[in-house]
């Protein structure tokens, strides 16, 4: 059975990618997700940051969902697609956020993800303020408008067919990142202590346990590195940083534009090339000027 493979142009891929992939299409899967990591969680405390969210949000993630039978979703990287599937339903997402839209648009069309935790690719974390921002302001806001656009449509869906695989792809970008959620729980907590609200406060507490357990247990079973740990302690920083993004996620760019980069000198093979795949490009004209699946 014949596939496409994505990788962005920065990525590095293991060596059992494709032989990852291979198994699941040869098994009559159509579509492939693999690990994406960050591959400089040791160049500062943000990066390391960035390399836990990455892990939680694109291994730890997906992985639970798969194991519970639903879709894991795509992530833009690491990403293949069956013959059959482009197919029978081409790609026609180009938005800020084309990996989750597409994901949610083959939701729509009955389709379902699986997760290859074996495999992996890795890309460096931007090295500057202005890299880390231009990046997640555009994650942001292609979320958001995705939230308003698709979920209806999918949950709409998913209560008439009964699909708990398409419920949760509906529900996925209206989910808070893990930042927003912090500052939820926390803000909630001081506002039971002031008010001296025992229910609110015991609620506010529970769910920031829960929120400590997911992430440190998620963590400890990736074995995360030894930077990751350390850089909790600019956490505070870092937080902040983020929830300005995410505030400001529905003011995001008006059209896209690369994130700026340092060198990291990723070979320029042909499994770190940044495709347009010919059978998506064959299936759906891409317009002049758009992007195409990748950073």
């Amino acid at each position: 059975m014949q596939a496409v493979c994505v990788i962005d142009a920065d990525c590095e891929a293991s060596a059992n990618y494709l032989s990852a992939v291979a198994a699941r299409v040869g098994a009559c899967e159509e579509a492939v997700q693999v690990s994406y990591l960050v591959s400089n969680p040791e160049c500062s405390p943000a990066a390391a940051l960035r390399w836990a969210g990455f892990a939680l949000f694109n291994v730890v993630r997906p992985l639970g969902r798969d194991r519970l039978g639903l879709s894991s979703g795509l992530v833009g990287t690491g990403m293949a697609f069956s013959r059959s599937l482009l197919l029978r339903s081409p790609w026609a997402a180009f938005s800020f956020a084309e990996d989750r839209e597409q994901h949610m648009r083959w939701a729509l069309a009955g389709a379902r993800s699986v997760f290859a935790a074996e495999a992996e690719v890795r890309s460096p974390s931007p090295s500057t303020d202005a890299g880390v921002h231009a990046q997640e302001r555009r994650w942001e806001s292609g979320r958001a408008a995705l939230a308003a656009r698709l979920t209806p449509k999918l949950i709409t869906r998913a209560l008439r067919t009964r699909s708990v695989v398409q419920l949760d792809a509906a529900l996925e970008p209206v989910l808070p990142p893990q930042s927003l959620l912090l500052a939820i729980n926390a803000g909630g907590l001081a506002a039971s202590l002031v008010a001296g609200s025992r229910g609110v406060g015991r609620w506010a507490a529970g769910s920031l346990l829960a929120q400590a357990i997911y992430v440190v247990v998620g963590l400890a079973v990736i074995r995360a590195p030894a930077s990751v740990w350390r850089a909790f302690a600019s956490l505070p920083r870092f937080l902040a940083r983020r929830m300005i993004i995410v505030m400001g996620a529905g003011g995001g760019p008006v059209g896209w534009e690369r994130t700026p980069r340092e060198r990291v000198g990723v070979p320029e093979t042909p499994a770190t090339v940044d495709l347009v795949p010919e059978a998506i490009a064959a299936a759906q004209p891409v317009p002049a000027g758009t992007r195409v699946p990748g950073d």
